[in-house]
């Protein structure tokens, strides 16, 4: 083995001793939401249960066959699918500070991985999940980039082939991939690493890539975008979105959004000033150097987001925060080396990426607790769901959303109490609406009035979701008067034999009475 293997194993080490102490709160948390979902369909069709997945929205098998591999060893353990999630994001890291060491240098790469491994944007993509597939694809496509570099160097067709081969991993693990093509032409554009021929000869086949994996969609799908991808692209909300997510790079959720944009504002207006401090310094060559280097990290930033520019990304909690996984990645670099310019003693510099990096722990810690609350509240209904003794037809009219961001039923309730064999003598399993907690003990209002309910929450911070959308059928009655705050729903008399059960204060109830 090499020094400089050596080097290289140590600080993959140190990087998973660092990324295990960050996560180690969350690596015994249950499964939460599509959880449920994504290991009930291997459990029942195998490697490729969730090839497709549902409504034949999503061509992701990578993401099927990891959880079908988790499975076959672990059953339903979720340690050994959390312990897979945690390193596979120490990999990327260490793939982020390979990348800044070729681009960079080894200061900024080393930080820039660091700085990556601890980020608090990183906790939905991580701690939960069904967040592997931000994981898995931003593996294969910083290999991607990382192999299109090393082309660059070498000219030789097998790293350019390589690129190409982990690209299409990408894209079968997450459609966020399509953003790399456009991330390596902002390089070709930028730092200009090859004649112009031949960086339209490159790029052509990253292309025909795209486009054949656009046609395997359609073979496999029937269609070449789903649903879920077809959404309103405004030019308010493309801004809206980069506005957040630099300043999620900077300060992580908030509760108060007003303190958070401010936090992010005074952090990037700080920034702003000192590196033009310095640049006033500099020559005009080191100027242009600098612009060059901070530029491609930036504008990266921006175009591997590009798939993901009309989801929603908040700045209160951490929901959203998987968009962000695959951009981050260059906004760390962007982050590290600008701390390096601002700051360029050797010394310093460390002592400045250092004290970032500790805060983004600190709030990465806090944030994972919020995923501990959430299993905690999973796990606790679950167990009292067992000891309700379900009837053959259920309604749930309340079920837990999330906590604080962290997902707890959104989804994947009836997968749950199959799995966990609660549901054994169910017929029908439905929920009806689901409610956002800021705390395990949220209260929530239910007035009968014959066959016509009446929900509400207490606490006007707290949302209520109430749509046909989330499965239940029609026939079981209707709905009303909805909004964020509650719903009416008329009971259909053919419906009469179904228990109806609620969640409040903590605690699945049935109706009537506690």
């Amino acid at each position: 083995m090499t020094s400089l293997t050596r080097r290289r194993a140590l600080l993959l080490a140190g990087f998973a001793a660092v990324g295990l102490l960050a996560y180690a709160r969350v690596l015994n948390t249950s499964f939460l939401s599509d959880d449920w979902n994504i290991v009930g369909a291997v459990h029942r069709n195998g490697a490729f249960g969730v090839f497709t997945g549902h409504s034949r929205m999503f061509l992701r098998p990578l993401m099927s066959v990891s959880i079908r591999f988790d499975y076959v060893l672990y059953g339903l353990e979720p340690l050994g699918f959390h312990l897979t999630n945690v390193l596979l994001h120490v990999l990327c890291a260490f793939l982020v500070y390979a990348v800044g060491n070729k681009l960079l240098g080894s200061r900024v790469g080393l930080w820039s991985g660091l700085l990556f491994l601890v980020h608090p944007s990183h906790t939905e993509a991580v701690s939960w999940i069904a967040g592997r597939n931000d994981v898995l694809c931003t593996f294969f496509s910083l290999l991607s980039f990382l192999t299109y570099l090393s082309y660059v160097e070498s000219r030789r067709v097998r790293h350019l082939c390589g690129s190409l081969a982990f690209l299409a991993l990408a894209l079968l693990s997450k459609e966020a991939a399509l953003g790399v093509p456009a991330v390596i032409a902002a390089h070709l554009v930028i730092s200009r690493p090859v004649p112009r021929r031949r960086a339209v000869s490159v790029l052509t086949l990253y292309a025909g890539l795209v486009m054949l994996y656009f046609l395997l969609r359609y073979v496999i799908l029937g269609v070449f975008v789903s649903e879920y991808a077809q959404l309103h692209i405004s030019p308010r909300g493309v801004v809206r979105f980069l506005r957040r997510g630099v300043a999620r790079m900077l300060v992580p959720p908030l509760h108060d959004r007003p303190l958070a944009s401010a936090l992010a504002a005074l952090a990037l207006g700080l920034l702003g000033v000192f590196l033009y401090r310095r640049l006033r310094s500099c020559s005009k060559e080191e100027r242009r150097s600098i612009g060059r280097r901070l530029g491609f990290p930036s504008v990266a930033f921006i175009a591997s987001a590009a798939p993901v520019l009309p989801l929603a990304l908040s700045m209160v909690d951490t929901q959203g925060d998987r968009f962000l996984y695959l951009p981050s990645a260059f906004g760390c670099l962007a982050l590290a080396y600008m701390l390096s310019v601002i700051v360029p003693q050797p010394r310093r510099f460390a002592i400045c990426a250092g004290a970032v990096a500790a805060v983004f722990l600190a709030a990465l810690l806090s944030l994972n607790e919020n995923w501990r609350t959430a299993s905690e509240l999973a796990r606790r209904t679950l167990t009292q769901t067992a000891q309700a003794d379900l009837p053959p037809r259920t309604l749930f009219l309340t079920v837990p959303d999330n906590y604080r961001g962290a997902y707890v039923f959104r989804n994947g309730l009836w997968a749950a109490l199959r799995l966990t064999g609660i549901g054994g003598e169910l017929e029908s399993c439905h929920r009806l609406s689901s409610i956002t907690l800021r705390s395990q003990r949220e209260s929530i209002d239910i007035e009968r009035r014959g066959a016509r309910f009446t929900v509400s929450v207490e606490h006007p911070g707290i949302h209520l979701y109430a749509d046909p959308g989330l499965g239940w059928p029609s026939r079981l009655g209707t709905l009303s008067e909805v909004s964020t705050h509650g719903f009416v729903f008329d009971m259909n008399p053919a419906a009469r034999d179904v228990g109806v059960y609620f969640w409040s204060e903590g605690a699945i109830h049935r109706y009537p009475g506690r």
